[in-house]
């Protein structure tokens, strides 16, 4: 209904060889009505796609020989850093584990001498000038609770829950120091001459941590060493290396700057493509792109479902009368009469009469049944078809 407005449209079995037939109209068109600036634009953009696609196969290209060079020397080019880098820090790490081997020895060494003076001495305390004194851990926790009953005992009476409270702690802790004792004076140490007690345990499995702790330290130095020695070994290939690892960098940095200037001219000839389409006098606008259709332009589906029912209803009966004219049954005397010549005397009715009219029943409500289902169904197509609903298309 206006002007300068035209649909573009073809028919054909296929539903993408339709658009591309359209699609390639449309291109005659739009291209037809391009003047000569806009084909040397078109020249010049078909020449800026070979250059990017030819550096762009350079970059990957560079990109690989970058990443197989790393992958070669990643022991010696790690990614944290340089050669030198990693030299460094390895000497770094082997003289804090050497110095951590130092201090593990000499506190095995205290322990060891600590132990010595203990198993030298008469009990697992310590020993006044006048009289040996056995101490236990439990000794400053009693003097605690000592003073802190003497405290309660001068604000309350025995009978106060805190002093009963703390009156029982403290024989708890008496029984425990006192069993303590007796357990040290009959226990010996490992070559059955000194009192072996807790104290010592402690300072023995102390020691022993500390030498679990010392055997690893060991195996570490002992590893960082290697790693040391195995760098150093390579020291004369690092200059050749490292001047190869430049060389791939600088070529990959010229590869990827001339990419990304020629993604920027390209860029830029669209935007005066599009400035020189826009100031062309006659002009082509596209309001919609040629689409795959969605659904069949024929053929008519209402006519087509009432056609399918017409026939199957009529096909239904014309057979079922065929197969009554081809095997005839007699169901009325009457009937009988017309085609034999003897006269009729009596009917015989059939024995279970009711049942024979169940089953009548039961094949009527079947046919009814069937039949309604099919008219209802047309309905359903019919009007799926009338309110432009694609039933089928979204069934499958």
């Amino acid at each position: 209904g206006r002007d300068n407005i035209y649909n573009i449209s073809y028919e054909n079995k296929d539903a993408i060889v339709a658009q591309k037939v359209v699609k390639e109209t449309l291109d005659l068109f739009v291209e037809g009505a391009l003047g000569n600036n806009r084909r040397d634009t078109d020249t010049a953009g078909k020449f800026l796609d070979e250059q990017i696609a030819e550096y762009e196969s350079r970059l990957s290209e560079a990109e690989q020989r970058v990443a197989d060079f790393k992958r070669q020397y990643n022991d010696i080019l790690p990614l944290s850093g340089t050669y030198y880098a990693q030299l460094q820090r390895l000497q770094e790490e082997l003289e804090d584990t050497q110095l951590q081997i130092k201090q593990t020895k000499q506190q095995i060494d205290s322990l060891k001498s600590q132990m010595a003076q203990k198993k030298s001495s008469d009990s697992f305390g310590v020993t006044n000038a006048d009289e040996p004194v056995l101490r236990t851990r439990y000794d400053d926790r009693i003097r605690g609770l000592e003073e802190q009953l003497d405290t309660l005992k001068l604000r309350f009476t025995d009978k106060h829950p805190d002093v009963i409270e703390t009156k029982a702690l403290l024989e708890s802790l008496e029984a425990a120091r006192t069993k303590e004792i007796d357990a040290f004076l009959n226990e010996s140490d490992e070559d059955g001459t000194q009192p072996l007690n807790d104290l010592n345990r402690e300072i023995k499995l102390e020691v022993s941590r500390y030498q679990s702790n010392l055997a690893a330290l060991e195996v570490k130095e002992t590893d960082v060493k290697t790693k040391i020695a195995r760098l150093e070994s390579k020291v004369d290939l690092i200059p050749q290396i490292e001047a190869e690892n430049t060389a791939l960098n600088r070529d990959y940095s010229i590869t990827k700057g001339k990419y990304e200037e020629l993604l920027s001219r390209k860029e830029a000839a669209d935007l005066s493509r599009r400035a020189e389409v826009s100031s062309e006098e006659l002009q082509f606008r596209i309001i919609e792109p040629p689409l795959v259709p969605k659904r069949p332009s024929g053929p008519n589906r209402l006519l087509l479902y009432t056609a399918v029912l017409i026939i199957g209803f009529g096909s239904g009966i014309g057979v079922a009368f065929l197969v009554s004219q081809l095997n005839p049954i007699l169901i009325r005397p009457k009937q009988l009469l017309q085609v034999a010549d003897y006269p009729i005397w009596g009917t015989v009715t059939h024995l279970d009469l009711s049942e024979i009219k169940r089953k009548n029943r039961n094949r009527l409500l079947i046919f009814l049944l069937s039949s309604g289902s099919i008219v209802a169904i047309y309905a359903v197509l019919a009007a799926a078809e009338i309110l432009n609903i694609h039933l089928l298309g979204g069934l499958l």
